[in-house]
């Protein structure tokens, strides 16, 4: 009785620690563009984030398949992989701060980015509730993990007939990665445009 309770405090304090995360790290990485003077620069340092945090979830995944075909990843790199797709989140939230970062007033800025870090909750929730890709289970969807543009994608694949195909997993791993940027980018980009129409401020204060 007492292990199984000991099991689920880890459990509900892992929880609250990756809410944590998500809900902090947006206004983290918002802080460090904000250090950046040069657009150039900042530019370079989004880049530089965003292909990190690729290069996390493709080869973490692919390394997870590799060492563990048929069971779960070691805790470790399980939760490096989560991580990285959760900084590919973050930085899709964070986009428009690269595209508009003068046009935007800070308090459009920050009221944008609090709704959008919670927001981020249902939405990268749905990576834990789907199984991974393993030998002779079901084809993964990805409208399972994209509630937008997963559809298109699953159209996609049928019509090119990938499904299924060898090396399906691997190409799997890149367009989810792809597209959960192109999720959160699209919310953030639209949170943005309702919050400057709704404010009315078309500048910086």
């Amino acid at each position: 009785m007492a292990g199984r309770t000991g099991v689920m405090i880890g459990m509900a304090y892992r929880l609250l620690l990756a809410l944590a995360a998500i809900l902090l790290s947006p206004f983290l990485l918002y802080r460090l563009f904000g250090m950046v003077v040069q657009m150039r620069s900042r530019q370079i340092v989004y880049l530089v984030v965003l292909l990190l945090a690729f290069l996390g979830t493709i080869g973490g995944s692919l390394l997870a398949d590799m060492l563990y075909p048929q069971g779960p990843a070691d805790m470790g790199l399980t939760l490096a992989i989560l991580g990285s797709y959760g900084l590919i989140s973050v930085t899709a939230l964070l986009l428009p701060y690269l595209l508009f970062w003068e046009l935007l007033s800070q308090k459009i800025r920050l009221t944008v980015l609090s709704i959008g870090s919670v927001l981020q909750i249902p939405l990268f929730f749905a990576f834990f509730v789907n199984p991974e890709i393993r030998d002779g289970s079901p084809l993964p969807l990805f409208a399972d993990r994209l509630p937008l543009p997963g559809i298109l994608f699953d159209a996609i694949a049928g019509l090119l007939g990938t499904a299924g195909e060898t090396g399906y997993g691997i190409w799997f791993i890149i367009a989810l990665s792809i597209g959960l940027f192109i999720q959160m980018a699209l919310i953030s980009l639209f949170l943005y445009l309702a919050g400057a129409i709704l404010m009315r401020e078309k500048g910086p204060e």
